[in-house]
């Protein structure tokens, strides 16, 4: 994680906060799919957000690539 400091018109001090941002794919047209949406899953909720920005991204078994928005526990 970057910092970044400078000051604003006001002679106030800005902060900007850079964040690693992490993609994970997961899923896809394989026997393994499930095995893959577990480790997605042990994957995503080890990683720290205060650190990263995780982008998780599930490919279905069709092989559509797709913004995952929903709770961890729905990939297990």
């Amino acid at each position: 994680m970057n910092t970044n400091q400078s000051l604003n018109s006001r002679g106030s001090h800005i902060v900007w906060v850079d964040f690693l941002r992490i993609l994970v794919l997961f899923g896809g047209c394989s026997t393994e799919y499930s095995i893959s949406l577990q480790s997605a899953h042990g994957i995503l909720s080890h990683m720290d957000p205060s650190q990263v920005i995780p982008i998780p991204v599930g490919i279905t078994r069709e092989g559509a690539w797709l913004y995952y928005t929903g709770p961890l526990d729905g990939l297990l």
